[in-house]
């Protein structure tokens, strides 16, 4: 289909490793689909309409003040795929031009002030 995860992470947990993508819902649906015909999704998949915020920058890794700050501002994203370049935060699609402006405005709004 020609289409790949714009974001992908998995996470360890109690009960097993956890998958998230960030990819078109029709895509999502067929992925899942096809796990669950071979038996690898013990439980049903959690599809939900997500908006992307990408901060570019350098250093991230370096930067704990930075990923900090923008859990502050954003206190329950969806995901956080951290880069050294670049941080792309998922979270609730109706969350989405509140989250930027709040985000503009707390890493850039007081630069040089």
């Amino acid at each position: 289909q020609g289409e790949s995860p714009q974001v992908q992470t998995q996470i360890a947990n109690p009960e097993g490793l956890e998958f998230c993508w960030s990819v078109p819902v029709s895509m999502a649906v067929a992925v899942c689909d096809k796990l669950k015909a071979h038996g690898a999704v013990p439980r049903g998949p959690h599809i939900e309409e997500c908006g992307l915020i990408t901060v570019v920058g350098s250093g991230f890794w370096q930067s704990p003040e930075t990923l900090d700050a923008i859990q502050n501002i954003i206190p329950e994203p969806r995901l956080l795929d951290v880069k050294n370049n670049a941080i792309t935060i998922a979270l609730s699609a109706d969350k989405l031009t509140d989250a930027l402006t709040s985000l503009h405005q707390g890493l850039i709004g007081s630069a040089g002030k």
